[in-house]
């Protein structure tokens, strides 16, 4: 039996900068589902860039056929259910039900990434250049309303997204008890 990493948080707490870290760090593969999104937007030909066509997609796929939006994700690095996982941006109950579901006997270990309000919009305001007003739009948009209220809710545990990734990533590692690579052990 393995484990399976997903990380949750709202946008701009560092959650695919931590979660490509501890990938890194345990030598694991690492899916996302803002990244499946992004590649089926462009396939679809629409704006991979554009973060309210990738809510109104993603949203689609949930609704649609949830089930195979996560096998979906999951065959990105074509993880079959064999070995550990790390899972970048849970963002729905749905989801997480049948990720759940998809990776028995796995367990699943949730982590939701937390920061405060000023590093975030400060973050999407230089990395992704969003301006205040048209985050919080984002932020209204149902494939966030579920974040902060439900979502958070089955965290295994809560990590500082204003912290340096590598950090957050140890600190991951070692919170939920994993045993570090031969290599981590060593430093």
């Amino acid at each position: 039996m393995g484990v399976v990493i997903a990380f949750s948080g709202p946008i701009g707490a560092g959650k695919s900068t931590i979660s490509q870290k501890v990938a890194e760090l345990l030598h694991w593969p690492r899916v996302s589902f803002g990244e499946y999104v992004q590649t089926v937007a462009r396939q679809s030909g629409q704006n991979p860039e554009d973060r309210s066509v990738l809510q109104r997609l993603g949203q689609a796929l949930v609704l649609s056929d949830v089930d195979g939006f996560v096998r979906e994700v999951l065959a990105q690095k074509d993880w079959k259910g064999e070995g550990n996982l790390v899972v970048d941006g849970l963002r729905h109950a749905e989801v997480r039900h049948a990720l759940v579901q998809q990776i028995r006997p796995h367990v699943l270990k949730h982590v939701f990434v937390t920061v405060d309000e000023d590093t975030r919009q400060q973050r999407v305001r230089e990395e992704d250049k969003i301006e205040p007003r048209v985050l919080m739009r984002y932020d209204q948009d149902i494939t966030e309303a579920q974040i902060p209220r439900i979502i958070r809710e089955y965290k295994d545990i809560e990590v500082n997204g204003r912290l340096p990734g590598d950090i957050a990533a140890r600190q991951v590692i070692s919170r939920l008890g994993l045993p570090p690579t031969p290599r981590e052990a060593a430093e």
